[in-house]
């Protein structure tokens, strides 16, 4: 039994080691009221929902970026594009849907 416990709790411990933290650099953040996004070149973003800061700098965990599932499968990191009209944020490959916005990408 005790060596049960012990093997549960090592191996709970190693998954939580194995978050790799990705750092970042402040001005590639944006924020809404409930996600930060994370620019990554182009008008390519991803999001999480929590920064944490160490001695190193700003960072989340790979673990909190969003993902693209469908079902049980997990595709990868969700991509997003910003409006450059209303600034909001939609899938890449989907067109605007905010419809107060000017936007030619409807």
């Amino acid at each position: 039994m005790i060596k049960k416990l012990l093997m549960i709790c090592l191996l709970l411990t190693s998954v939580v080691i194995a978050d790799e933290k990705m750092y970042l650099n402040e001005d590639d953040i944006k924020t809404t009221h409930d996600k930060f996004y994370l620019h990554q070149g182009g008008n390519v973003w991803l999001h999480t929902p929590t920064l944490h800061r160490d001695k190193q700098g700003l960072f989340t965990f790979e673990s909190e970026l969003g993902r693209v599932k469908d079902g049980f499968n997990v595709w990868g990191y969700e991509k997003t594009w910003r409006c450059p009209y209303c600034n909001q944020h939609w899938p890449m490959g989907k067109s605007c849907q905010n419809p107060n916005c000017p936007s030619k990408f409807k």
